[in-house]
């Protein structure tokens, strides 16, 4: 859908947001959400799209998505030079280190499903909640990575409604353990 909504719109900005909000998705739930299929999107997008300022903040989530001298070219194309690179990125490079920590975390088997509820003001000061199902089980000492990691969406400007984006201001998490009583599967 994220192709397919690229190729009708050619809006690369709201594009790389949707983007990464399924790498925030990837590396919170146990289902399989990677982006491997849409490598050549994101080539398309960082090495051919005009550059501009959504590119240039998110580039470094997708770094892991070019060769070396593909990634060269990349941040060649978006920044005058390796300044504006560490100006442009300071903040997201902080937050990519969290993403890829969580991301190697690999879940336990378990009889319980997680669910991740978590809460955030919008713009105007209205708090919203946002329940993510099937999650990773978090750890008591690991509360601070996934605080972090719940935080990327902060940055992203893509989820609005009419009146105010959604999640301007991160506020807190919880994460609920349910057990599955049944499950049918053919």
């Amino acid at each position: 859908r994220v192709a397919k909504y690229f190729e009708q719109t050619k809006n690369a900005s709201q594009v790389v947001e949707y983007l990464v909000a399924i790498l925030l998705r990837d590396a919170l739930c146990v289902g399989d959400f990677s982006l491997e299929s849409l490598t050549e999107l994101i080539h398309q997008i960082f090495l051919t799209t005009t550059p501009n300022d959504t590119l240039r903040k998110h580039c470094v989530f997708f770094e892991s998505f070019f060769s070396l001298e593909e990634w060269q070219n990349v941040v060649n194309r978006l920044f005058k030079n390796k300044n504006e690179y560490h100006q442009f990125t300071k903040e997201t490079c902080l937050y990519q280190k969290f993403l890829e920590k969580k991301n190697r975390e690999q879940p336990d088997s378990s009889e319980y499903q997680y669910t991740l509820i978590s809460s955030f003001n919008d713009s105007n000061g209205k708090k919203h909640t946002w329940t993510l199902r099937n999650t990773k089980r978090i750890p008591k000492h690991l509360e601070n990575e996934t605080a972090n990691v719940l935080k990327i969406l902060t940055s992203l400007t893509v989820f609005q409604s009419p009146t105010a984006r959604r999640f301007a201001e991160y506020l807190n998490f919880y994460s609920h353990e349910g057990r599955i009583d049944a499950q049918h599967k053919e």
